[in-house]
């Protein structure tokens, strides 16, 4: 049986998130771990939001008590981070406001840190749903094992602070996110947090979780998303420059090939096309092994073509490479 030693405070963020926020509360409560506590950080939300929170804290149980914390607005690392204060439990888990969990998603994490007291933080996989909650074919898993520092600045295979169950010591030693920071925040804790004596992190190799994929999510806007890696390359370069330096230009490289990606996806096709060749220009044999690197090229460069020829070339790549 669970003692109060084995809690888990589940933070979750909200922002205008009234619309999805009672199903990512049901996704916890329907968890077959326990105790869990639930801690709901309203971001100064405009909608109803607030009020909807204080619905579920009425409906507390006493296994699953259901906190609110009311901020004024100040973003997702600020709201993430109260919660981090906040929380009572060992164990942390993070979850958007418009995600969901799979019933085993917590058991599953906590037992992978009482089994080894050096991994600091478990990861796991995602399943696609659409804005409506319709689950999709397409997935985000990464093999199971360990993920290094080379691994995340590589590709950071963490995806989404859902992914991830932690222990609340060490994210509290390490001060949360960087409240300054507004894209890649999550990367940056993640590659702190795997330089500590005890953060290894470890993957679960499977989906656990539902990611809600909406229109105008912040993945969209890749310019900002770019200049947010780069600035996480520059801390970590004066943070480890032992660990940075041999990598760095497979990391730029890899980097340049998913921003180009984004890029592609939001219809700016020029700039998908210098960041496809700047990625190959910066380290040609690290994109020789990866498949994403040959579609999003061919996909940049079927936009110089009609566009009736460019759609049909577009279709057949999307059907390949949907989800890098």
């Amino acid at each position: 049986m669970s003692s109060e030693t084995d809690l888990v405070s589940v933070v979750i963020p909200a922002y205008n998130a009234e619309r999805f926020l009672g199903e990512a509360v049901a996704s916890v409560r329907a968890q077959s771990y326990r105790p869990i506590e639930i801690i709901i950080v309203d971001d100064g939300s405009r909608d109803g939001t607030a009020a909807l929170i204080k619905r579920l804290e009425a409906e507390s149980m006493a296994n699953l008590p259901i906190r609110g914390i009311f901020q004024p607005n100040a973003g997702p690392s600020a709201a993430r981070n109260a919660g981090i204060e906040a929380a009572r439990g060992p164990y942390l888990a993070f979850l958007d406001a418009d995600d969901r969990l799979h019933p085993d998603k917590i058991a599953l994490q906590v037992q992978v840190l009482k089994e080894n007291s050096s991994i600091g933080l478990v990861n796991a996989g995602w399943r696609v749903i659409t804005e409506t909650g319709v689950a999709t074919k397409r997935t985000g898993i990464a093999p199971e094992g360990a993920l290094e520092f080379e691994t995340l600045l590589f590709r950071n295979e963490i995806g989404t602070p859902s992914a991830v169950l932690a222990r609340t010591a060490l994210l509290r030693q390490l001060g949360g996110f960087d409240r300054g920071m507004r894209y890649a925040e999550d990367l940056e804790l993640w590659l702190r947090f795997v330089l500590l004596k005890d953060g290894k992190i470890w993957n679960i190799g499977r989906p656990l979780f539902d990611r809600r994929e909406r229109e105008g999510q912040a993945t969209r806007n890749w310019r900002p998303m770019l200049e947010g890696w780069l600035e996480v390359l520059s801390r970590m370069k004066a943070k480890a420059p032992e660990r940075v330096r041999p990598i760095e230009a497979a990391a730029r490289a890899l980097n340049d090939r998913y921003t180009a990606f984004l890029a592609y996806a939001a219809g700016d096709y020029p700039a998908a096309r210098a960041l496809a060749l700047r990625a190959w220009c910066a380290a040609p044999l690290v994109l020789l092994r990866s498949r994403h690197a040959y579609m999003t090229s061919l996909a940049a460069l079927a936009s110089l073509l009609p566009r009736p020829l460019h759609e049909v070339i577009a279709a057949k790549v999307r059907r390949v490479r949907e989800g890098a």
